[in-house]
């Protein structure tokens, strides 16, 4: 008598972003047929994009290819992109046409840029959520400066709204790269940018203990940034930025970081599911991460499009952690369903101001200077895929520690 096996478990993961990748290692030995989709051939190590940005690492030193990145995962990856999710029959529709089958479907899609509804922000500043958008800032910033010095001989003005941890370490990164560079533009006197970070709470970084937020406010004053607290963004235009109370500020680049919100695939969810979206166009997810209120148990929503509410009503951060503890606990609960609900752990934060300075909260340790900036690059180190990639990252952050100089200071947008 012949037995014919059980059919693998159809999977269909669309992003290749932390949390996405954390679910397929995760499954890797269980009997899935797992398809990643993704719009890109590569998974993006975002926590270093400012890097790029400010012309410290190469784009491609934080690429890792998608396919590498499964290889010896039992998962098959799709270059395309999905632009509709027919729940009832259990199929992605993707932009070539095709459709493909799930069994289960895992959607990690990331964030994008989110705008407040502030006049002027989609036209006139530029986000940092992907490789694209850092190159361009980062050959904005070099433009700018070269016709500042040849017409205007004076520093080009940056604005950066947000004083989040992406604020936080891209004015920290100008600001070097502003000492860096005056040796290139003399014409531009000791300090070619002028960089100034708004945020509109009492404090930057608001997620750390308030010493440290100090510490970072004063570091980063230390380098030349000006800090500006309880200041909100009125408007933005293509050479100032508005603040409320009549202050203008002089902008000849405005970097927009105050915020993300969910990716355009959560109206998808929204209507083909028939359940409310948060504000934030985030989903509300149940304590197995699948759509609450929603009637397809086998759909799962995780990383920063997904909201999953603490005791207290309020979401867990949109940061690579909660992502990747998220589909490590998809990954559990399909291999076995009785496990228990997911529980976020919560191992700290840290952000970087500069050279040799960092702060660091984790379990109760606060650390802050150089010891806080080995630890940070240390963390950011062991979690970059790929081991060309870390050569190539410790190569150039060497360099640029040595020498006092940038590597990427090319203008390719």
């Amino acid at each position: 008598m012949t037995v014919t096996p059980a059919a693998k478990l159809k999977t269909v993961v669309i992003g290749a972003g932390f949390g996405g990748l954390a679910f397929i290692k995760a499954a890797k030995h269980a009997d899935f047929d797992i398809t990643l989709i993704d719009s890109h051939n590569f998974h993006t190590f975002s926590p270093l994009l400012y890097q790029v940005a400010s012309a410290g690492l190469t784009a491609e030193s934080i690429a890792h290819p998608a396919r590498a990145a499964i290889r010896n995962r039992k998962a098959k990856f799709l270059l395309d992109t999905v632009i509709d999710v027919e729940f009832d029959q259990n199929r992605v529709v993707l932009a070539s046409g095709e459709r493909i089958e799930y069994d289960k479907l895992v959607i990690a899609a990331g964030s994008i840029t989110a705008d407040f509804g502030v006049k002027g922000v989609k036209e006139f500043t530029f986000g940092m959520k992907n490789i694209e958008e850092a190159l361009i800032i980062r050959s904005n910033v070099m433009r700018a400066l070269e016709n500042a010095a040849r017409y205007h001989q004076q520093p080009v003005p940056i604005v950066i709204v947000g004083g989040g941890p992406t604020g936080v370490e891209l004015a920290g990164a100008l600001a070097e790269l502003s000492r860096v560079l005056h040796k290139d533009f003399p014409e531009l006197g000791p300090s070619p940018l002028r960089v100034t970070l708004v945020e509109a709470g009492s404090v930057i970084l608001s997620m750390f203990p308030g010493s440290l937020s100090a510490i970072a406010k004063r570091d980063l004053e230390r380098r030349g940034v000006n800090v500006l607290l309880d200041a909100q963004v009125a408007e933005v235009t293509k050479q100032d930025v508005s603040l409320k109370g009549g202050r203008l500020l002089d902008s000849e680049l405005t970097i927009w970081t105050a915020g993300v919100k969910g990716n355009a695939i959560s109206s998808l969810l929204t209507q083909r599911m028939d359940i409310a979206a948060r504000r934030d166009d985030r989903i509300v997810i149940d304590e197995h991460c699948r759509p609450a209120a929603a009637k397809f148990p086998n759909v799962f929503v995780i990383g920063d499009l997904a909201a999953f509410l603490d005791a207290d009503g309020k979401p867990l951060p949109m940061v690579a952690p909660v992502a990747m503890q998220m589909g490590r606990h998809i990954a559990k609960f399909l291999i076995k369903p009785d496990v228990a609900g997911f529980k976020y752990k919560d191992k700290g934060s840290m952000a970087t101001i500069g050279r040799s300075d960092a702060v660091v909260a984790a379990n109760g340790i606060k650390l802050s200077g150089f010891i806080a900036w080995l630890a940070w690059l240390g963390l950011h180190l062991a979690y970059l895929l790929g081991g060309r990639n870390k050569l190539q990252v410790v190569i150039d952050w060497a360099w640029n520690y040595l020498t006092y100089d940038r590597t990427a200071r090319q203008i390719l947008r």
